[in-house]
């Protein structure tokens, strides 16, 4: 986190957005360790994912060229893999809903981050 604030962006402090992410991060954990509620967590990390892809996909979507796109690749590909691992892990009993439920989220964000750079670089997925 730490290092995507401060070298990822090349300034040296925590904006009002990280701020809110880490604050949200940390009550989350708080709540799910003091009243044993792994769901908690759970909801906090999904709701850090969303406000940290938001800005991204609306900065993807105004200046595409700004953005690289064989990394949006990975990210996409290893989105799909981690589905179907938990996909896998699930018809055998070995995975939660949680894990599903954030693996879809992850391959769709990410995709919806993808498409704008893919129509931008008149590319396809791979």
């Amino acid at each position: 986190f730490f290092l995507s604030a401060f070298l990822g962006k090349g300034r040296r402090y925590i904006g009002k957005h990280e701020f809110l992410c880490l604050s949200i991060g940390i009550i989350g954990a708080y709540i799910a360790y003091t009243y044993n509620a792994p769901h908690i967590a759970f909801l906090a990390a999904l709701t850090i994912d969303i406000a940290g892809a938001f800005p991204t996909y609306k900065s993807v979507r105004k200046r595409p060229r700004d953005e690289p796109l064989f990394p949006w690749k990975l990210t996409c590909l290893s989105a799909l893999l981690n589905l179907l691992s938990v996909v896998a892990l699930f018809t055998i009993g070995d995975e939660s809903w949680y894990a599903f439920i954030f693996g879809l989220y992850y391959l769709i964000a990410n995709f919806l981050i993808l498409s704008p750079l893919l129509r931008y670089h008149k590319s396809w997925i791979f």
